[in-house]
């Protein structure tokens, strides 16, 4: 009868046994092989990423795309002026000149965008020589319709000019 002979299992544990156990290694190396591809494929992946994060430095790729360090929105910055723009500009110019105050100048602007402006004076003593300083704050609110007021958005510039052009 031959016990150690392969075409001889079926008949001494039974066809059903055997063919559940051809299934499961079956099914366990198709499991096997595709993991293999999927691991292979991921590392391949892996590698041209790890490539492309060194090649971003480089003047190959860097040289092709430019973003501001103030440019909110990478790829949506105007790097020149429109004709629409300078003009923009030449009118502020114009209003500039004839301002009497720059916190009201300011203000005034807010208030054109539909924000509640206001300006806040200040002064305060110096620790350093006893001087008084005095200035002025000069703050717009917007108040989004959707929300719940709970959140809100400060921008903060100081207000700088050449000697020559201040007058504040």
């Amino acid at each position: 009868m031959g016990l150690g002979l392969i075409h001889n299992i079926p008949l001494l544990f039974g066809k059903k046994t055997v063919d559940k156990n051809i299934a499961k290694i079956q099914r366990k190396k198709t499991a096997l092989i595709t993991f293999q591809k999927i691991l292979k494929k991921t590392f391949i992946l892996y590698i041209i990423g790890i490539i492309w994060l060194l090649l971003l430095p480089s003047s190959i790729v860097h040289n092709t795309s430019k973003t501001q360090e103030n440019a909110l929105l990478a790829g949506q910055v105007n790097t020149y002026y429109s004709i629409p723009e300078v003009a923009a500009e030449i009118d502020y110019s114009e209003k500039l000149k004839n301002m009497t105050s720059y916190q009201q100048f300011i203000k005034d602007e807010m208030e054109s965008f539909g924000l509640l402006s206001e300006i806040q004076n200040f002064s305060f003593n110096s620790s350093m020589g006893n001087m008084k300083i005095k200035g002025a704050n000069v703050y717009g609110l917007f108040k989004s319709p959707r929300s719940d007021g709970s959140e809100s958005l400060v921008l903060s510039a100081p207000w700088t000019c050449s000697k020559d052009e201040c007058r504040c």
